[in-house]
């Protein structure tokens, strides 16, 4: 089984190309799910993150860890983010090593984990291959405002705590260009799946 880290910045369209993937086949495992289900109430992920911060990123009368106000807290600072991103990542880390396993026992021919932090975790050696998807600076300022969840200040801001292109591409056998339209991220996912499927076969 071949296995294949997908990452890139916010706003490239990880999301979206990690899902024409999985139409073609491959198990895909993106980190984002595994993350919300981690901080659920009273997990051990959760009870480490209130012990960290406080009541004040939980949501009144759910208890649930408001991600919004906890990214306002760890991404104001580098040390705070390393605490948050120390708690989540051997627990993640686990689930990845599971659904691994997993995929190889289901006979999958390609495995494919997506997950923005990927290279900054220094997590690539977990896998044969890297993707980076990319996308111009001014499209993906277009999409995150768009999206409505950050504004100019928080964009930039988040974009400065994760590696730029140029370190990524670095550690990258494939690089999507996701800028134009679908059709073409489209066309270079299916010439990509096809390289990996024959990397899958030898």
């Amino acid at each position: 089984m071949l296995c294949v880290g997908l990452t890139g910045g916010i706003g490239v369209g990880k999301t979206t190309v990690a899902q024409i993937f999985a139409k073609r086949g491959v198990f895909l495992l993106e980190a984002d799910p595994i993350i919300h289900k981690l901080l659920l109430p009273k997990s051990l992920v959760w009870e480490q993150v209130v012990s960290q911060w406080g009541s004040s990123v939980l949501t009144p009368g759910e208890n649930k860890i408001n991600r919004k106000k906890l990214a306002q807290i760890v991404f104001k600072r580098s040390n705070e983010l390393k605490r948050l991103l120390d708690i989540l990542y051997p627990p993640l880390k686990i689930e990845v090593s599971e659904k691994k396993a997993n995929a190889l026992n289901k006979g999958a021919l390609i495995f494919l984990f997506e997950a923005s932090q990927l290279l900054e975790a220094g997590w690539n050696t977990m896998f044969d291959l890297i993707i980076l998807v990319s996308t111009q600076f001014d499209i993906r300022h277009k999409r995150l405002l768009k999206n409505g969840r950050l504004d100019s200040n928080q964009i930039r801001l988040r974009m400065g705590f994760q590696w730029p292109d140029w370190v990524k591409i670095r550690y990258a056998d494939f690089l999507i260009d996701n800028s134009g339209t679908l059709y073409k991220t489209r066309d270079v996912v299916d010439r990509i799946y096809d390289q990996l499927l024959e990397f899958s076969k030898t």
